[in-house]
């Protein structure tokens, strides 16, 4: 994936075309938490803040950095750190196809 600026994101293998939709809400109550819905909208966001907080690293381990040039964008590394929120932003930005 290309952004704007010329920088591409190194997307980790995953089947889903719409990398970073997470949910179809972000109610833990609704049967569509947690289940991707084809759309990036605030509930993919708010659905990545809760896992982010509550450190689950199969949600929220996306990448070792926020700098597009380097390697490890795109790359999990066991870890959840501010690296993960600016590349679910940067993911939130380019939106789906």
């Amino acid at each position: 994936v290309v952004l704007e600026a010329g920088f591409s994101i190194n997307k980790p293998v995953s089947l889903d075309p719409c990398y970073g939709d997470f949910t179809g809400s972000s109610d833990p109550a609704d049967p569509a938490y947690g289940v991707p819905d084809g759309l990036k909208d605030s509930a993919d966001f708010f659905y990545f803040l809760d896992h982010f907080v509550a450190g689950d690293l199969a949600v929220c381990d996306l990448t070792g950095s926020s700098d597009p040039n380097d390697p490890r964008y795109g790359v999990p590394d066991g870890t959840i750190e501010a690296h993960d929120f600016f590349y679910m932003l940067d993911l939130f930005a380019i939106g789906c196809p």
